[in-house]
């Protein structure tokens, strides 16, 4: 089985062959807008096309900005979006409520304010939100804020242990190193000079590693024979641990 780094440019090759190089992943933002956040936490309940709907609905109910939505009615969120047609889950609206809250009582309601604070910082204030998990802490860093965040779902966490490059005892700095490791050689940092590269790298992973979950690496009977991470596996096979 070769190394993470022997393994990277091939494998990178080969799922941008499958998947494209953008794939399924949002654009980076290219500034720090309460939009961009609110719309990272739309897609966590609604598809890309619901989302753009249901971000629009506030806007055009004059919700657009963190103020407005902390003081709104959690009711009158709902409203709002049943009148464009939405049936999103009922806490879609208290998850947007709370971070709307948490930028004005944090913030001062001011979206770009938070580029001069810590990325460790934002990542354990996002984690205090009620509703906001670990994983859409890490998509709000890097596809709300343009930051360090590393998504990994389910599916990419069983990949990487499917293939040996965690175990079971890894906590969530590692996965994060594993995932920068794979994306961008364990870098930040971009040789080139771009700051933006590795956030790049990063999201185009995250989204080749949530399709390759979707599509072959699934909780039972894995499709190794085809999946394009397959000459990383190791010789006797993927690695099951046991539980």
């Amino acid at each position: 089985m070769p190394g993470i780094e022997q393994a990277r440019d091939g494998l990178a090759a080969a799922l941008e062959a499958r998947y494209g190089r953008g794939g399924d992943t949002p654009p980076l933002p290219s500034q720090v807008t309460f939009d961009a956040m609110v719309r990272v936490v739309l897609e966590e309940f609604l598809d890309a096309r619901q989302a753009a709907l249901a971000w629009e609905a506030l806007v055009e109910a004059g919700l657009d900005e963190a103020g407005p939505i902390a003081e709104a009615d959690p009711l009158e969120l709902a409203s709002v979006w049943q009148l464009a047609g939405l049936k999103p889950p009922a806490r879609m609206g208290g998850v947007v409520r709370k971070l709307a809250m948490w930028l004005v009582d944090r913030h001062r309601g001011d979206p770009t304010a938070l580029a001069e604070v810590g990325v460790d910082r934002l990542r354990e204030e996002l984690r205090q939100i009620q509703g906001v998990g670990p994983a859409l802490t890490e998509r709000l860093l890097l596809w709300g804020l343009g930051r360090e965040g590393v998504p990994l779902d389910r599916s990419g966490y069983r990949i990487l242990l499917r293939h040996g490059w965690i175990d079971p005892t890894a906590d969530t700095d590692e996965l994060r190193s594993t995932m920068v490791q794979l994306a961008q050689g364990g870098r930040w940092d971009d040789p080139a000079g771009d700051p933006r590269a590795a956030l790049a790298a990063v999201g185009r992973w995250s989204g080749w590693m949530e399709r390759v979950g979707r599509e072959f690496c699934k909780p039972t009977a894995p499709r190794c024979d085809r999946c394009p991470l397959r000459e990383a596996l190791p010789e006797t096979g993927p690695v099951e641990w046991d539980a």
